[in-house]
């Protein structure tokens, strides 16, 4: 089949229909193909990448992981249980409404490999399991108000103004919804 198409190819190439098709294309390509290759040659088209590099991709919606949470909530999707922190007061209530064998405390920022991330004063890690109610206030003492290094963030890293906290649960499969 494959060699049939060839061969009525081959025939068509040599026919003036190809030709005037051939030459057609090539008058009306003429114009935009003379602006692509002086852009080229000018660099206009690189120069034009780089700042589109330089932007990035552009984020029209900024929900952090609590709010995503607190939507599906409303809506009735089940999520798991979580309270959210902005102060030490709040945190030191927080646990006090969640009673679980093991909290898992995150940072909420717009950023990923959080639990990987550096604090500007040392702590590590933005993602914290704990079984010791005690242990909480520290670690969240340690994250309100300093600023979160990561692989995605930039500069200095970005400042933590919110906690989550909620129960630990052994995941199978983690899927997540963009």
């Amino acid at each position: 089949m494959l060699l049939i198409i060839i061969g009525l190819f081959c025939l068509y190439k040599r026919s003036s229909k190809y030709r005037e098709s051939l030459s057609f294309f090539s008058r009306k390509m003429a114009a935009p193909m003379k602006m692509i290759r002086t852009s080229v040659r000018h660099g206009l088209l690189q120069r034009l990448w780089n700042k589109a590099s330089v932007l990035g991709s552009v984020r029209c919606l900024h929900l952090q992981e609590y709010q995503s949470k607190k939507l599906m909530q409303e809506n009735g999707i089940s999520v798991q249980k979580f309270v959210v922190a902005s102060n030490f007061e709040e945190a030191e209530h927080a646990t006090d409404h969640l009673d679980v064998k093991e909290y898992v405390i995150k940072a909420q920022i717009l950023a990923g490999g959080r639990g990987k991330g550096v604090f500007s004063n040392g702590f590590q890690g933005g993602v914290h399991l704990t079984k010791d109610k005690k242990q909480v206030p520290f670690i969240v003492e340690n994250m309100l108000g300093s600023k979160l290094k990561t692989k995605q963030t930039v500069g200095d890293g970005v400042l933590v103004q919110k906690v989550t906290f909620r129960l630990h649960c052994d995941q199978i499969k983690e899927c997540r919804l963009c």
